[in-house]
């Protein structure tokens, strides 16, 4: 068979494990970490429970370097714009609009709505999905003043304009502000988000929310002002925080959560989100567009971190307008003594005596990358600076200098990346020679997304090329952690000789986004062979555990929210379920070390695919990873099956004095194909999780069965 062609049998493979090679660090449970954004419907509702968009009414960003995300739930070019009425509101009924400078919220330039009837009722709406499978309430506040008219109605109605709850609220001449206002649904809606699909885009499982729109409006003679008005869902936690989400997170043992983004970080400005939140402005976002009421801020951050017992990490940006002092603003704010700091007395100001005590902290975010604000394809100048701007060595001396016992990561071009301008060996060339004694490590972001449609060829191209098939293009994309397992090992090796130790690797962002032939089978989050990649990723981290202490996954399924992105996650995907099986060992409160692994099995070639994969020989279909328990009486070993057309055996040697030793055996395999995605939110359907009790033979082995993209947990008592 040719490099890229598959297995065409059952194989058997055999795995050794070697007790005596062990670790003399423990493997981080923060490889099992969050990452957060301001982006799409991530934090607002995703996060923070609250349902409507551009809440002061304000003018719409629609500018922004990316153009993947909106804020909206709904594609741009569905939604009109309407003279006088602030986007993406839409008229109701009968009425005149305009949206005034002034109002009681939004900041210096802030608007509100101001809508004006005569005789018929009128006013203005937008379309939301809500989570009514989760809650049937929902709590408005919002400041409201006029004249000529008694009252306005808010109202929850169907698409049809039925009205399912409502609330009068009464109009004064001055502004007067009503809070948590009740709107209660009777049941569910009939018709689920999306009520129309785009292209395939959405899948309805992701987020199961039903269809409605929230109105505004008044009857009779006069007019109306409006602002500030927000909708948030009954459940939310402490009036702000999704319950969903923070269920999740403690499910999947997350060990730390990174924010503001993501490309979100290189604009943001870390004191639009401080202090109440009366006081703060709505910022645009021109990152990814749209307006960022500032809800979630600094402080809710922090309290989401310490809900869910989480280590929080806070990216800086680095960007002109930022700048070293501002960053060092920053941590004063969150970890400095109120009364010897002024940043710490600010925070005392705003209701937050003791200090936050935020570690980890990171400068920029994929500076390297055109679409990012403060973007540089020098690697020298984010380094070490230039006429126009400071580098890392600027922020990182003013930063120490508030508070030297934080941990700080500089922002690293990944070394599988050799698309962009900038080159990623003379970017770690840069970071380590120009700052090796300062940072404390590196932030790394990869994603594999194979032949990108954006890219001159073809995933279609690439297997008539190669005299392949579909299957060997997905294969050589599940079975590449193996090569990103040595570009971590080599980027650990290259810091070492440049003296940087101890170093620490973030790979802050990852995640497997196949772009795909047309009428392929699917490798998605909801696949199981998306699982085998998972899997095989969290080995890597293992494995260079010495360096690799944190990561996070970019779209782990622990954020339920309705997106025109199409990457949520059902909470039951495979990928979810992995993470699972690894956290529940490595993540349980003891020290767990990594041992020494042999695989001997059939291997495969990867061929150079994209511009993110090189040609690599001897990748084993199967990859296998084992940690001890500090005291030396708990085996774990994982196993994933990489091939996706093909059944392994594989026989894991124990040594004999793991004979007689009782085995728990969990085996996450695909109910029929590794192609099927998750549909049902309340039971697996893609796939099923086997569990059985083994007993280790005289010779010290088990031996586990394997389905085509399947993984395996063994503990062994």
């Amino acid at each position: 068979m040719t490099d890229t062609q598959s297995s065409e049998e059952p194989f058997a493979t055999e795995v050794t494990v070697d007790a005596g090679d062990r670790s003399d660090w423990s493997v981080s449970p923060r490889i099992f970490g969050a990452y957060v954004e301001h982006y799409g419907r991530e934090i607002y509702p995703g996060i923070y429970a609250e349902h409507l968009t551009n809440n002061s009414f304000e003018p719409w960003c629609f500018e922004r370097k990316t153009a993947e995300r909106s804020r909206l739930a709904y594609d741009e070019d569905e939604i009109p714009e309407h003279e006088g009425i602030a986007y993406p509101w839409q008229p109701v009924g009968d009425a005149t609009f305009e949206t005034p400078e002034g109002g009681v919220h939004g900041g210096d330039r802030s608007r509100f709505q101001r809508m004006t009837v005569d005789g018929d009722a009128g006013g203005v709406s937008q379309r939301v999905p809500l989570p009514d499978y989760r809650t049937a309430e929902y709590d408005l506040s919002v400041s409201v003043r006029g004249e000529g008219v008694e009252a306005v109605e808010a109202r929850l109605t169907d698409l049809d304009g039925e009205v399912l709850a409502a609330v009068e609220i009464p109009v004064t001449d001055e502004w007067v502000r009503h809070e948590d206002l009740r709107l209660e649904l009777a049941g569910e809606s009939d018709v689920r988000y999306p009520a129309e699909g785009a292209d395939g885009g959405f899948r309805d499982n992701s987020a199961p929310h039903g269809e409605y729109r929230f109105e505004f409006v008044a009857e009779g003679e006069g007019g109306v002002d409006l602002d500030w008005a927000t909708l948030l869902s009954g459940d939310a936690v402490d009036g702000k925080f999704n319950p969903e989400m923070l269920e999740r997170m403690e499910e999947l043992a997350v060990e730390s959560i990174k924010w503001p983004g993501g490309n979100f970080a290189s604009h943001y400005r870390w004191r639009d989100g401080v202090g109440p939140l009366e006081d703060r402005p709505v910022s645009e976002a021109p990152g990814w567009s749209g307006l960022e009421p500032n809800f979630l801020g600094t402080a809710e951050f922090v309290d989401l971190c310490e809900r869910i017992g989480v280590e929080p990490m806070i990216t800086v940006g680095w960007w002109a307008e930022i700048g070293p002092e501002e960053a060092a603003d920053w941590v004063e704010y969150c970890n400095g003594d109120p009364d010897e700091t002024e940043m710490g007395a600010l925070r005392a100001e705003h209701g937050y005596e003791e200090p936050f005590d935020v570690r980890y902290w990171e400068i920029g975010n994929e500076v390297w990358g055109p679409w990012q604000f403060g973007h540089t394809a020098d690697p020298w100048e984010f380094a070490g600076g230039s006429d126009e701007r400071a580098g890392v060595d600027a922020y990182y001396d003013a930063m120490t200098a508030v508070d030297p016992d934080i941990t700080v990561f500089a922002d690293l071009l990944d070394p599988g990346y050799t698309r962009f301008e900038a080159d990623a060996d003379e970017w770690a060339e840069a970071l380590f020679a120009e700052v090796g004694d300062r940072i404390d490590g590196v932030d790394t972001h990869h994603y594999n997304f194979g032949i990108r449609r954006s890219d001159e060829d073809s995933p279609e191209e690439w297997v008539e090329d190669h005299d392949a098939d579909p299957i060997d293009y997905m294969e050589t994309l599940v079975a590449y952690p193996t090569q990103y397992e040595r570009e971590l090992a080599d980027l650990a090796a290259d810091a070492a000789a440049h003296g940087v130790d101890p170093f620490v690797i973030n790979v802050g962002e990852w995640g497997l986004y196949p772009h795909l032939g047309e009428d392929w089978p699917d490798i998605g989050m909801g696949t199981t062979a998306s699982a085998a990649y998972t899997a095989g990723m969290f080995g890597a981290f293992v494995r260079q555990g010495d360096a690799v202490r944190r990561a996070s996954h970019t779209h782990m399924p622990v954020k339920q929210f309705p997106d025109t992105g199409g990457s949520n996650a059902t909470p039951l995907d495979p990928v979810a379920q992995v993470q699972r099986l690894y956290a529940e060992v490595l993540a349980d409160g003891r020290d767990w070390h990594a041992l020494g692994v042999e695989v001997d099995g059939p291997a495969r070639t990867l061929p150079e695919l994209g511009t993110r994969v090189e040609r690599m020989e001897g990748v084993p279909y199967v990859d296998a990873t084992a940690v001890v328990d500090d005291a030396g009486e708990e085996l774990a070993v994982f196993l994933a099956n990489r091939n996706l057309s093909e059944g392994a055996t594989v026989t894991v040697d124990l040594g004999p004095d793991a004979a007689d030793r009782s085995v728990a055996v969990d085996t996450l395999e695909p109910t029929d194909s590794p192609h099927d995605q998750q549909e049902s939110r309340s039971e697996p359907d893609a796939y099923r999780i086997d569990r059985s009790t083994e007993t280790v033979s005289d010779d010290g082995t088990v031996a586990v069965e394997l389905a085509p993209s399947a993984v395996a947990r063994l503990r062994i008592d």
